[in-house]
């Protein structure tokens, strides 16, 4: 694994929500009415994707993205 990719891992956090029709109680898979993940670095957002009923929306931050891969 190249310098840059391990460093940008070990600075990286995570976040993940999930949204339902019901409670937590009675959960599955069929009832998730949305849902997003965000990885961020040291210097903001680097790569995002939501979901909402049937359309996804991804997105990536180039200038961050190139500065953590050194190019």
């Amino acid at each position: 694994m190249p310098e840059q990719v391990a460093q940008l891992l070990a600075g990286a956090r995570v976040s993940v929500s999930v949204q339902s029709k019901k409670s937590l109680q009675s959960f599955s898979a069929t009832n998730i009415t949305g849902m997003a993940l965000k990885v961020s670095g040291p210097d903001g957002d680097l790569l995002e994707y939501r979901q909402a009923d049937d359309w996804a929306y991804p997105r990536a931050a180039v200038k961050p993205l190139e500065k953590a891969a050194g190019s």
